[in-house]
């Protein structure tokens, strides 16, 4: 049994749900101890439980201390995993996306599809918004031959979530998975938004004056073409937030930034465009933030290589989860991981 310290690197839920999802790929059982070990309120919250609890019903998966602030559990992966079927609710606003972080790898790869309903936060803070996981991750991962949908069918925001997400997998057999090389951008094509808020927002047009803040200048630095989308839908707390994106010929870069009281909508906007603004500049085929999320299925594809703009210690951390469920090596050059 592979045994790891969840209060190591990242010592968050990163580390936890990572490790479960390449139990299962691998069907190497694992044990989990000082789980969230760096977090101030350490062991298993309701978004880790659903999240282990999703990929162990997709793999017949036994646990032991699967229960709500466990500190240490174990995972017996099953022969197979099994498409079918699945509606989480986490209860909470819980992020649905960090949930999706732990599935996605082991439902790519089920025997039959793989339906999900998700009910919880979409876009809440210390997680991506659903909607850069649909256009930046879900764009990426398809690089990889994955096939997969989502849909934002209402949004969650902090504290009483209630979002709701649909996503599908057709699944691809592991053999069938291409090694992905991103260390080439292309040309920069066309920028892209969604910028979002909750209904009661609309009589201030918070949507709007975040998109047209990030807008101008994005404009101003890029002389390209820039469509951002405008919504606003009905939730159970008041929220709002941006996603951008930049299409490059051969990839796609991200940024997002959410509204929260007090803060003006404007500079909602300005945040999200400046970020995104600098992974642009900073030369970056995968933004920092896909960057961990893309180092799982690098492992489970055997070889590739990525471009990121800042190696970050959640992608450290995924780097080190993943070398002890498989074969290969992770080399970090400058700004360049290879796997081999």
């Amino acid at each position: 049994m592979i045994e790891l310290d969840g209060s190591l690197l990242e010592g968050g839920g990163s580390l936890v749900r990572i490790a479960v999802a390449m139990s299962a790929i691998s069907r190497k059982p694992v044990k989990i101890y000082n789980i969230r070990g760096k977090r101030p309120n350490p062991g298993l919250k309701s978004q880790h439980l659903n999240a282990i609890a999703a990929v162990a019903e997709l793999c017949n998966a036994r646990v032991e201390g699967l229960k709500l602030n466990s500190r240490e559990i174990e995972f017996y992966p099953g022969d197979e995993i099994v498409g079918k079927n699945l509606r989480i609710d986490v209860g909470t606003a819980g992020a649905t996306t960090l949930i999706l972080q732990a599935v996605t790898p082991v439902a790519a790869f089920a025997n039959a599809p793989v339906n999900l309903e998700l009910i919880g936060g979409t876009d809440v803070p210390f997680s991506a918004p659903v909607d850069y996981y649909k256009n930046v991750l879900v764009r990426l991962f398809q690089k990889f031959n994955l096939n997969m949908k989502l849909e934002v069918v209402r949004r969650g925001f902090y504290p009483r979530g209630g979002g709701m997400i649909k996503v599908s997998y057709t699944p691809v057999e592991i053999k069938d998975i291409k090694p992905v090389e991103l260390l080439e951008r292309g040309n920069l094509l066309k920028l892209y938004g969604i910028s979002f808020a909750s209904s009661e927002l609309s009589r201030g047009k918070v949507a709007e004056r975040q998109a047209l803040s990030a807008k101008q200048l994005l404009v101003e630095k890029f002389r390209k073409d820039v469509e951002i989308f405008e919504e606003y839908k009905l939730s159970r707390s008041p929220g709002s937030g941006i996603v951008l994106w930049a299409e490059f010929s051969n990839t796609v870069l991200g940024a997002d930034a959410l509204g929260e009281l007090g803060k003006l909508a404007e500079r909602v906007g300005r945040e999200a465009a400046e970020e995104l603004v600098r992974e642009v500049e900073l030369g970056a085929c995968v933004d920092k933030h896909a960057a961990d999320n893309l180092i799982p299925f690098m492992a489970i594809a055997g070889k590739g290589a990525i471009k990121t703009s800042e190696v970050t210690l959640h992608t450290r951390t995924n780097i080190w989860v993943c070398e002890q469920f498989f074969q290969g090596k992770f080399k970090i050059e400058g700004s360049v991981i290879r796997y081999s």
